[in-house]
């Protein structure tokens, strides 16, 4: 098992229970349809891409083992721009913030994307980038800014 913080990848024993499952495959759309003619359901049907003009993510950041929060992020279609509202929870579901934090974009590139925060508290800025099979969130708040680089592992 791999643990991701601000000082990278480090190993760390296993859960006692799976936190969660993931499986990458080839083409998603083509297992999906094959898994549906052998029964299964899905209880969201498979998406390529943004859907009704936003697109979603939900985080979970774990820590001694632990979960330490979970995020939503939803970002979605205003106008002629993109508009990034974020929520926090703590371990039990406990709201860090009242609402969303609101965030509107300042700069997209082909492989990049910043937002900044329209009101007073919370992130000030919040940016994705991709560099190869490098993923970097990059997180400005009152206290300073740091990078949260991710890298594609090999199987």
């Amino acid at each position: 098992m791999l643990a991701t913080g601000r000082g990278g990848i480090a190993p760390r024993a296993p859960p006692r229970a799976p936190g969660h499952l993931g499986l990458e495959v080839r083409n998603l759309q083509a297992v999906c349809a094959r898994l549906e003619s052998m029964g299964g359901r899905f209880d969201i049907p498979f998406q390529q891409g943004p859907d009704g003009g936003s697109i979603a993510s939900l985080v979970r950041s774990t820590a001694d083992g632990a979960s330490n929060m979970i995020e939503l992020i939803v970002i979605e279609e205003t106008d002629d721009s993109l508009m990034l509202r974020l929520k926090q929870w703590n371990p039990g579901m406990e709201p860090r913030a009242e609402g969303f934090q609101v965030m509107e974009l300042i700069e997209i590139g082909d492989r990049k994307v910043v937002f900044r925060n329209v009101g007073d508290t919370g992130l000030q800025q919040l940016g994705y980038s991709l560099d190869g099979d490098r993923f970097t969130i990059s997180i400005s708040t009152g206290q300073g800014s740091f990078d949260i680089p991710l890298t594609r592992q090999p199987h």
